[in-house]
Formats: C-alpha cells, sequence, structure tokens
C-alpha cells in the first residue's frame, strides 16, 4: 500500500493505523526516511529541505526516550508513536494540521497534546530566564504531558533548560501535599476557587523548599486563610 503511487489510494483510516505501527517501531526515523521518497508523507507537505532536520529530530527523541522514563521521580507513560508525530508535524501549518487530524480520526485527547506543541516557544523563553524559582519551573511543565515535556527537551538547545527539565522529572514531578481539600474545609474554606488557590499556594512553597512536613503545610495554610480571608469567604 505505500509503494510510490498507491498511497492515495488507501482508505485513511487504515493508512494511518500503518502509518502508527511505523512511527512505533524501534527506529521510525529509518522509516521514515525510506517512506517520505515513496510519496508517504505527503499529506503532511513536508518539504525535502526540511526532512533532514525532522529525522534528525525524531532521532535524538529516540535517544532521549530511555533516559526520560528512567529519571522520572513518578510513573509515566508515552506514547511514542505521538512523540514522533509532533516531530514531523512541527513545521505544519495549523490550519492544515486541523484538517489532518480530523481527517485521520485522532482522539481528542492526542489533539490536544499535539497542538500544546505550539506553546511550546512561550515554555522555552520562561525556562530561559536566568532567575526562576522552582515552582515556576514547576508551573511551566506540570500542565504538559510526557509526550510533549519529552517532545520540549529534544528541542531545546540551551543547557539551563535542560536541567531545569531534568530537575523537574527527577525532584519536582512527584511532590505532593499532605493535606487536601477536606482539610481546608475544617479550616473553614468552603470548596471553589479560592480553596483551589490555597492548594496551589501550598504546593508552590513545598516546591521551593518553604514547607516540607504536615505541620508546616498547615501553619502555612492558616497564614494563607488569614491573608486572604476576604476573597475567601
Amino acid at each position: 500500500a505505500l509503494e510510490k503511487g498507491l498511497v492515495r489510494h488507501v482508505k485513511p483510516e487504515r493508512y494511518f493505523e500503518e502509518f502508527k505501527k511505523i512511527l512505533a517501531e524501534e527506529r521510525p526515523d529509518k522509516s521514515i526516511e525510506r517512506l517520505y521518497p515513496l510519496g508517504g508523507l505527503d499529506f503532511l507537505g513536508i518539504a525535502l529541505k526540511d526532512m533532514r532536520g525532522t529525522l534528525k529530530l525524531m532521532k535524538k527523541l529516540k535517544d532521549l526516550s530511555i533516559e526520560f522514563l528512567r529519571i522520572s521521580s513518578r510513573e509515566r507513560t508515552v506514547q511514542y508513536w505521538l512523540v514522533y508525530f509532533m516531530a514531523l508535524a512541527a513545521g505544519v501549518s495549523s490550519s492544515r494540521l486541523k484538517k489532518i487530524l480530523k481527517k485521520f480520526n485522532f482522539k481528542r485527547s492526542d489533539q490536544e497534546k499535539i497542538f500544546s506543541c505550539r506553546e511550546l516557544p512561550r515554555v522555552l523563553r520562561v525556562l530561559k530566564r536566568k532567575a526562576l524559582r522552582p515552582s515556576q519551573v514547576f508551573a511551566a511543565l506540570n500542565p504538559l504531558s510526557s509526550e510533549t515535556i519529552l517532545f520540549l527537551k529534544a528541542k531545546a538547545s540551551e543547557k539551563i533548560v535542560v536541567d531545569r527539565i531534568d530537575r523537574f522529572l527527577k525532584e519536582y514531578d512527584s511532590m505532593k501535599l499532605t493535606i487536601n481539600g477536606d482539610v481546608l474545609k475544617t479550616l473553614g474554606i468552603p470548596p471553589g476557587r479560592g480553596m483551589g488557590k490555597i492548594l496551589k499556594a501550598l504546593l508552590y512553597a513545598k516546591v521551593d523548599g518553604l514547607i516540607k512536613t504536615r505541620e508546616e503545610e498547615l501553619k502555612k495554610a492558616e497564614q494563607l486563610i488569614q491573608k486572604n480571608r476576604g476573597i475567601l469567604s
């Protein structure tokens, strides 16, 4: 089905299932390199001059993938085929990409991960700043999927950015509070946005090393409640 001139005759659903299998191979960059001159990537519209950089990025992703799960301080899962698709789609316009994802019936969650890559230049600008608290690194990376963080690390060229991503994975990623919303209720905080802001502030304080024990969390929570009493009631 992937022979030259026959790709266009394969139903989109069937073609993409085969394409996903290629991206899930041990060395998908090698298969993609062979597939490109056969017209198998025409739906993405990748120019020949850009293909070398795309293959280089895919090779880097492969090299980073083993270490990524090893250094993570919490259990993560990665859809590797999706990470490699991110690399292929990096230069595709948003309008064209939307049509591609609709044509091949991508799951909504996978679409969101792919389009989150469009926000990575902003994340990179944050992570390049000289003075950055751990909580600011956490805030930049925590909302991102495993696939997006892996892709971000492959795209990063500055050592400070790579080091901050690694530290997030090794240290901040698994940090959790010992108290929760139920505890805050006993302190007089009703459920809602205010409670969420208190919990977020507590977690950021913990990431920054300002609080460590449950007692310190409770004390900090009471301080935040007193400080924000007017907007929490």
